[in-house]
């Protein structure tokens, strides 16, 4: 089949029509000719996307999507056709559902949607029912398509656990996550300590907390010599055992959210729900060096940290309130206010890199893996405002499609 994209401005540095009009012609999925203009075949589909900009597919590794097991927070099929409406060709999936994935046959879930035009990577749990007990049967994940093992959001509580999980998937080029928490610092805890927050009344968790939790893994990644992925780093002391750690040559990567970003530790002071996350929101110093990190490439990538909470679960007291909300709508323009369009764009490529899916840049004889954007003021409104964490935020930039595995996905 093929397909003739039309008017469409180019966002690829790689490639000489970098940031500008071009059409671009993809037959059975692979993008064969890339011009300023190009004549119609009679065998072309022509799609005239005229106003709107491309670029490589953007990958967001950490969502919490709710099925299986809790459809009624949100179908999947519908999650995969907004997350291809906001402009994402790749998605990681959390493993927090039900049945947990400890095996390969928990996986099989995903293969019915493996035509959609995202392509989606699930994640298994490192543990058994993520329990931190019992390692999970990590190959057979692997050889089902998982790209890593992760007890979503659980603090570490076994040393020797990860080290058997280091070793171990070391032989098969396994690779492991870890939520860098000392388990009994962070238990209980609804915020980040600090001195804005101590007139709250709640219970909260001290940066140090994290700093054990990323000392641990680097001291058992050394010993190990594997491979380890720390989540959710938020932290300027735990910042520096990473930098120091990549020097030394080990194989860590690391990423923080657009949350922690965006916003400080001031959103809390009127208990808002919707800003309840972990790791807890922190003040302006430490936003402002977790930028520079994710700039310089110390912090690998950033994730929406998206996660399918329900009206029931966020429209409660602050501390009976779960930890999340929803936000995959808004990583790219939020990315874009922070950083620049480009930086945003070089940003949401990243993540391939970290989990070794290749090159991530258009270019001809590859696969057409394109994401689609304008330049579109716009006010995120939700329905379920107490689930969005960026509910009535403004922006400037807004995804508006995909064209992936040979099929245009554009939002309206």
């Amino acid at each position: 089949m093929n397909t003739l994209l039309q008017s469409v401005t180019l966002h690829e540095p790689s490639h000489s029509l970098h940031q500008t009009v071009v059409d671009i012609r993809i037959v059975d999925g692979t993008i064969k000719q890339i011009a300023k203009k190009i004549k119609p075949l009679s065998s072309d589909s022509i799609e005239n996307l005229k106003g709107l900009h491309v670029s490589y597919g953007w990958f967001d590794p950490e969502v919490n999507f709710s099925e299986p097991g809790y459809e009624s927070k949100g179908r999947f099929i519908d999650d995969l056709n907004d997350a291809a409406g906001c402009g994402y060709t790749t998605l990681g999936i959390m493993p927090h559902t039900l049945p947990y994935p400890n095996s390969g046959s928990a996986l099989s879930f995903y293969k019915g949607f493996s035509a959609h035009a995202v392509t989606v990577h699930p994640f298994g749990t490192l543990t058994q029912d993520a329990n931190g007990v019992d390692l999970s049967e990590l190959y057979d994940l692997q050889e089902a398509g998982a790209i890593g093992f992760y007890d979503y959001k659980k603090p570490l509580v076994a040393s020797n656990l990860l080290k058997l999980a280091l070793q171990y998937s070391k032989g098969f080029d396994g690779k492991i996550l870890v939520y860098p928490q000392d388990a009994s610092m962070s238990k209980g805890g609804q915020l980040r300590e600090s001195p804005l927050n101590l007139t709250l009344g709640l219970k909260s968790i001290p940066d140090l907390s994290e700093y054990l939790g990323v000392q641990l893994c680097i001291e058992l990644l050394r010993y190990t010599n594997a491979s380890l992925h720390l989540t959710g780093i938020s932290t300027a002391d735990a910042l520096t055992l990473v930098k120091k750690a990549k020097k030394e040559g080990l194989d860590i990567s690391c990423s923080t959210t657009i949350g922690l970003l965006y916003f400080d530790e001031k959103e809390l002071q009127a208990f808002d729900p919707r800003y309840k996350l972990a790791p807890a929101l922190t003040d302006q110093k430490t936003r402002n060096a977790l930028k520079d990190a994710l700039s310089s490439g110390v912090i690998d990538y950033v994730t929406s940290d998206h996660n399918n909470v329900s009206v029931e679960e966020k429209d409660v007291e602050f501390s009976d309130a779960v930890f999340g909300s929803r936000s995959l709508n808004a990583l790219f323009p939020a990315l874009c206010d922070l950083f620049g369009l480009d930086k945003a764009i070089e940003l949401l490529k990243r993540p391939y890199a970290t989990y070794g899916l290749g090159k991530a840049e258009i270019k001809e004889e590859t696969k057409a893996q394109l994401s689609l954007f304008n330049m579109q003021k716009h006010r995120i409104q939700e329905r379920e405002n107490q689930t969005h964490l960026f509910n009535n935020q403004e922006f400037t930039y807004k995804g508006a499609g995909v064209f992936s595995k040979g099929q245009l996905m554009v939002s309206h």
